[in-house]
């Protein structure tokens, strides 16, 4: 018979793989950095690129048309996470007002800003370069930034969470803070661009959101916590997948939840609902509100989801915003948002185009199939 010894030296390599292979990011959140960054390096860089003859099988999309009739804003949180959307939510103020709100709120507080490239191309998959180009660790004074938006240049604020509740609470005309005990922050995102366009890849994030669109319009592709776990994905104070181009991710996910919002509307969606999200061309401003809306947080996660978020709770100072994740991850963070340079999908296009297209039509947007 076989030694306890033994069966460890044969079986403790093997389940070492299955772990490793099932679960990378896990794996390669154990370990400190830099070596976090060196081990992921060794697991997955390589050349990927977007076939150009290639169009992967066209994603089934699911509208979700009905708005939610609530007595009051603090029903807009689902038992199960599901997305929602409350039409007519606030309402919306001029953009010129909002903008000096803002001025006034932020001064000379800093963001990280991305100005695209006439020729940038779009991606649902973060791995495809999303950033390639972008120095992350370069903020702009927000007065920079709101002059740069007046003047018409192609940029873009998203995950900025510098401006503090009562001046969103003014902007929104309800109390921020008191939807749940639980309010964590508040994110801005504001842009001008030149033409409609992806602007946040597929990602998922561990608590309630609550999105309220106040100027222009922007369509959310949602997929599940289950849908997630089809890839391999790493915790960053967010969800990635990893390892995908994005024809690959297009195909491993299979199908979207389909949101249309625009000024005044609001989306509720729950604890690792994931998403991608195309923006209007023009001014755009949404506020992105992050709550722990109830006693089970973990209630629409998965088991390896749940797992990941406490190995992150216990191994890094954990708080913030988002736009720290460069600092709190270092090369990581970095590595996993320039795995791969993709070159543009097809069908990822013909996505943005046919969205886009829906934005330019009142009476098309909003209104399911």
């Amino acid at each position: 018979m076989l030694s306890m010894n033994n069966c460890c030296k044969f079986l403790c390599p093997v389940l070492l793989a299955l772990f490793i292979m099932k679960m990378p990011g896990f794996f390669v959140m154990l370990f400190p950095q830099p070596l976090n960054s060196w081990i992921f390096r060794a697991l997955y860089y390589k050349e990927k690129v977007n076939d150009p003859n290639y169009w992967t099988e066209k994603p089934m999309f699911s509208y979700t048309e009905a708005t939610k009739m609530i007595a009051n804003r603090t029903e807009v949180f689902h038992s199960k996470g599901y997305p929602v959307v409350i039409r007519n939510f606030i309402d919306p103020p001029a953009i010129e007002h909002a903008m000096e709100v803002l001025k006034k709120a932020n001064g000379k507080k800093e963001l990280r800003v991305i100005e695209y490239a006439e020729d940038y191309k779009d991606h649902i998959s973060v791995n495809c370069g999303s950033f390639s180009g972008f120095d992350l660790t370069k903020y702009w004074g927000f007065d920079e930034f709101a002059a740069g938006l007046e003047s018409g240049r192609n940029i873009y604020g998203g995950f900025e969470g510098l401006t503090d509740p009562e001046a969103v609470s003014s902007l929104l005309g309800f109390d921020i803070t008191t939807l749940s005990p639980l309010y964590l922050m508040n994110q801005m995102f504001v842009s001008n661009l030149n033409r409609n366009l992806m602007t946040a890849g597929l990602h998922c994030a561990p608590s309630d959101a609550l999105a309220v669109q106040l100027v222009g319009k922007k369509t959310w592709l949602f997929s599940s916590p289950q849908q997630l776990t089809k890839t391999p994905y790493i915790n960053m104070k967010g969800f990635f997948p990893i390892g995908y181009t994005d024809d690959e991710l297009l195909d491993a996910i299979g199908d979207h939840r389909v949101v249309e919002v625009g000024p005044g509307d609001a989306v509720y969606f729950g604890p690792c609902w994931c998403h991608a999200v195309v923006t209007s061309a023009g001014y755009n401003l949404m506020f992105n509100m992050r709550y722990n809306s109830a006693a089970d947080t973990f209630r629409t996660m998965t088991v390896g989801e749940m797992v990941q978020v406490f190995i992150n709770l216990i191994s890094i100072n954990w708080g913030g915003h988002p736009q720290e994740q460069h600092e709190k991850f270092g090369n990581l963070y970095t590595d996993v948002l320039n795995m791969y340079e993709c070159g543009e999908s097809n069908r990822v296009k013909e996505m943005v185009e046919f969205f886009g297209a829906r934005m330019d039509d009142p009476t098309k947007f909003g209104k399911g199939f």
